[in-house]
């Protein structure tokens, strides 16, 4: 375990591209400016960097809750949470969000909190802001959003301005053509740098604790700051968590609650992981699935038409889910799906799925060859974040994609892009098929 891992997109079930059309190369987050993301609400407005709300309440609002945009410089989500209500004085519990947004950006989200006057929250400043807090009756939902605004930069561009134009008009003609993009979950899911997360989910759901602590504590990634690496080196080797307190960085806070409970309770691996947040754990969980469906649907890219549905296939026709050969003929699963009623989905599988709904052929290939069933979804010692399962579209569709002409910069061309994904959907797998790049590039 002490050797030095490079992520790469195979380990996460990235196996293939829609695109044929050479890519731009290049890099992203060079700079945290390079990076922008702001939610877009079910009611249109959009929750801006700078401002907040596009459309801020006149009357303040009423109710239990109050509601705030938050705007974040680099900092995760969960990060962002533990300094706010420690600055409130309130329980993160109190915390609610319609997701979690990239860590590595810019980003501005709307945030509820349960029991506290807006006039409370301090302002901040910094790596945080809060705009328009104001009162609200109801908490926010996860996914209860319609999705997000991106404004990228992709810099270090080995090619000429013109080139590099032309290869990206290319690939969106490419898109464009197809409706979108294949609706991979992004290495976000899996960890930035420490694509680790869906192999730490997947030892949880298998009673492994040992091994789920582990890895989470021990395997190292490439891009990782070297005081890190060599703590988890020296840990892996000499299995020593007392000792490990005294190395550990401090900035690692959930890597050391996990090693302060086995310094004082050695061997108890599963109290360790509950030490946890349990929407960190349940990340892990997430993972695993988001993994699973990757690997199938990188193996049907290789199939002609891959988002036109044929035997075998689930279709979500209206929310209501239908297999095709089945349940509907194959001509009407591809008229329903051209005309837009009906779109091509996979399950995310979880314990529940084979009971509530219809499972695709490929899906059922897939878990036959990993040796997995629904039972092994459930963890009778971790029940609350055992994965149910649902259902994910397989085409990610892009709004208002716009792609600026390419420039020369410092260190190369650069060039900038901006679209609108709906909930889920990750900007990563938009830029990967225009830069080809391998995920550490990123």
């Amino acid at each position: 375990m002490c050797h030095l891992t490079v992520p790469s997109e195979e380990a996460i079930g990235l196996l293939d591209f829609l695109t044929e059309s050479d890519g731009i190369g290049g890099r992203i987050r060079k700079s945290i400016d390079d990076f922008v993301v702001e939610e877009i609400l079910n009611d249109g407005r959009i929750v801006r960097v700078g401002s907040g709300l596009s459309r801020p309440p006149t009357n303040g609002g009423s109710g239990d809750y109050c509601h705030l945009a938050l705007e974040k410089r680099g900092v995760d989500l969960f990060e962002a949470i533990r300094r706010l209500s420690r600055a409130i004085g309130t329980s993160r519990k109190n915390f609610t969000y319609h997701g979690t947004k990239d860590a590595a950006a810019i980003t501005c989200q709307l945030v509820s909190i349960k029991g506290v006057e807006p006039s409370k929250v301090p302002r901040l400043h910094g790596a945080l802001a809060v705009h328009n807090p104001h009162a609200a009756g109801h908490p926010l939902e996860l996914g209860g959003h319609w999705g997000n605004s991106f404004r990228i930069r992709i810099r270090e561009i080995g090619l000429d301005g013109d080139e590099t134009d032309e290869r990206a008009g290319r690939i969106e003609s490419e898109i464009r053509h197809m409706g979108g993009v294949p609706n991979f979950f992004g290495h976000q899911r899996f960890g930035t740098i420490r694509c680790n997360s869906h192999l730490v989910g997947r030892y949880m759901l298998e009673g492994e604790f040992e091994s789920a602590v582990l890895e989470y504590l021990c395997s190292r990634y490439e891009g990782e700051q070297d005081d890190a690496l060599e703590s988890r080196r020296r840990l892996a080797e000499e299995g020593d968590f007392r000792s490990a307190l005294g190395y550990f960085p401090r900035r690692l806070r959930y890597e050391r609650l996990m090693i302060e409970h086995l310094s004082r309770n050695p061997n108890d691996y599963l109290g360790a992981l509950r030490r946890l947040p349990r929407n960190l754990l349940s990340l892990f969980t997430r993972a695993f699935q988001a993994y699973l469906f990757n690997v199938a649907l990188s193996k049907r890219l290789a199939n002609p038409g891959p988002f036109l549905p044929s035997d075998g296939d689930v279709i979500d026709l209206d929310g209501d889910l239908r297999l095709v050969g089945a349940d509907t003929s194959e001509a009407d699963a591809i008229e329903a799906v051209k005309e837009g009623r009906a779109e091509v989905v996979y399950s995310i599988f979880g314990y529940a799925s084979a009971k509530e709904g219809p499972l695709s052929r490929d899906i059922e290939e897939i878990l036959e060859r990993e040796g997995l069933t629904a039972a092994d979804f459930y963890s009778r010692q971790l029940p609350d974040i055992s994965p149910r399962g649902t259902y994910r579209r397989l085409l990610c569709p892009i709004d208002k994609l716009c792609i600026d002409r390419a420039m020369r910069g410092e260190d190369g061309t650069v060039l900038g892009l901006g679209f609108r994904l709906p909930k889920g959907s990750y900007a990563t797998v938009v830029l990967r098929e225009f830069m080809k790049a391998e995920i550490s590039s990123y």
